[in-house]
């Protein structure tokens, strides 16, 4: 049964798989001529001289019965009086490389169509992110000419109280350089504003809440003695999963609003 099903293996159009008893070397089985060649000692001289120097290996001959050149490879089968050669005829050798060579310029020619249209598409797909990148850059730029132009005191703040942003008006309202701001906690730039924020900002992230028109009254910076009325809102920014990311502040100066309203409630009283 081992035999039959031993010689029943194909190994290319010319091949040879055999199994050799030892030391008779009588076949046990072998492909092809299966019948003819059954229980014959096919005197492998090229394999015993390979076997006399190790138990597996290759060599390069041609059996008695047939005459075709063939690489093998051999090897004994440890324990048993049994040795296996598996030989490919050139004939095969030169058929598989032309099959393989056919196989490898078809692949090439199918990686070189794949390349060109990824380099295509790798192009057309760079040459929109060009473009998206100077949409976003023109946008960036608009918004920061409109953030610096504005005639009011706009900032935001993160949720440590840390400025990620300001305007130069905010700056000057505060009465100090707007490099210092970025980066910097409100307890770090305006510790005696910290008291009136703090609970402001606290809302503004866990509830979302806005505040609008809150009342700031102090000395005008760089006029000592003068004072001056402002006007804030507060606000939260969201991100696209509307979670509070930061508090946007308005900030207006509304003291010439108040010194009307003073002298109008002063005429007021005299007229009284």
């Amino acid at each position: 049964i081992l035999s039959q099903e031993f010689a029943s293996r194909r190994i290319g159009k010319n091949g040879s798989l055999e199994l050799h008893h030892l030391p008779t070397y009588l076949v046990s089985a072998r492909q092809p001529d299966y019948e003819e060649t059954f229980a014959r000692s096919l005197m492998h001289r090229d394999l015993q001289d390979a076997l006399a120097k190790a138990p597996h290996g290759f060599f390069e001959g041609a059996i008695s019965s047939d005459n075709v050149q063939r690489f093998f490879a051999y090897r004994s089968l440890e324990g048993l009086p049994l040795a296996v050669t598996v030989g490919i005829a050139r004939s095969d050798i030169g058929d598989r490389l032309y099959d393989d060579l056919v196989g490898y310029l078809s692949l090439l020619a199918v990686l070189t169509l794949a390349i060109a249209g990824g380099a295509v598409a790798i192009l057309r797909a760079h040459r929109r992110e060009i473009t998206l990148r100077q949409h976003l850059a023109e946008k960036d730029a608009l918004l920061r000419a409109f953030f610096d132009a504005v005639p009011a005191g706009m900032c935001t703040l993160d949720r440590e109280m840390r400025y990620r942003t300001i305007n130069p008006v905010m700056a000057r309202i505060n009465g100090k350089p707007q490099e210092i701001y970025v980066g910097n906690t409100v307890r770090e730039v305006h510790p005696t504003l910290l008291g009136r924020l703090a609970p402001i900002h606290h809302e503004v992230f866990t509830s979302g809440r806005e505040f609008r028109d809150i009342d700031f009254v102090g000395e005008v910076a760089g006029q000592p003695g003068t004072i001056g009325y402002w006007q804030a809102s507060f606000f939260p920014i969201r991100d696209s999963a509307s979670r509070v990311v930061a508090m946007g502040c308005f900030v207006v100066e509304v003291t010439a609003q108040k010194q009307t309203e003073e002298a109008l409630r002063r005429n007021e009283m005299l007229l009284g």
